[in-house]
């Protein structure tokens, strides 16, 4: 058994090693925040290396994408170098990223996934860092639901607005006392309590805009 587990560290390096030979420079810096999202998760110790999806969604048959958070990185990076197994002895199929700070790797069998993420730096100093995630027979949780579209707030109705709020003192409608007021000068009345009118102080600055708006159209 200890012959074992010595070989299997020694062809892990070499599989490493070789993979550095031919890893593409990274000359420039890498946006990873563009990869980030609400369902990203760190996977390892230390706040470098997350999954792009919820660790209940890393499941066999599913395209894994992994990244590592550049900004920990403040030294210039020579190149980046992203490896892996599965159950220490077997591999799934790894393929580029958008950037070399992303890997996606898809796995057939279930199992632990160690993933392997090396630094050579400029200085010619090496930094690795591994982080083990469980790759499930089947996904625990929903489908990661599509973004949702931001829904356009409803615009403000400045004539119901005069309604409840001024024409009990100023005339509703056409009959108002108020025609061609301005937002300022309902804004200095509120301020300055004329009339009584610092009731309306709970008014927001969108609402006095609205029904400035509704008496100009009068």
């Amino acid at each position: 058994m200890l012959f074992n587990k010595n070989f299997l560290t020694l062809l892990s390096v070499i599989t490493i090693l070789a993979f550095m030979n031919c890893a593409p420079l990274v000359s420039t810096r890498y946006d990873s925040e563009l990869l980030l999202s609400s369902a990203a998760q760190e996977v390892g110790p230390d706040g470098v290396l997350f999954s792009a999806l919820p660790l209940g969604q890393l499941s066999i048959d599913r395209e894994l994408p992994f990244f590592a958070d550049e900004v920990f990185f403040t030294e210039p990076v020579k190149q980046v170098i992203w490896d892996h197994n599965l159950n220490g002895t077997a591999f799934c199929e790894q393929s580029s990223g958008e950037t070399p700070w992303s890997v996606k790797i898809q796995c057939s069998e279930p199992g632990t996934l160690n993933l392997f993420f090396i630094v050579e730096y400029e200085s010619g100093v090496d930094e690795s860092f591994l982080a083990s995630v469980d790759v499930l027979a089947e996904p625990t949780d929903e489908p990661i639901d599509e973004p949702v579209e931001p829904v356009e707030p409803t615009p403000l109705n400045g004539e119901m607005l005069y309604s409840t709020s001024c024409a009990g003192c100023h005339g509703s409608g056409a009959n108002s006392t108020k025609k061609g007021r301005s937002a300022g000068q309902i804004q200095n009345a509120i301020t300055n309590n004329v009339g009584g009118m610092g009731i309306l102080s709970t008014l927001s600055a969108e609402e006095v805009e609205a029904i400035a708006d509704y008496l100009d159209a009068l």
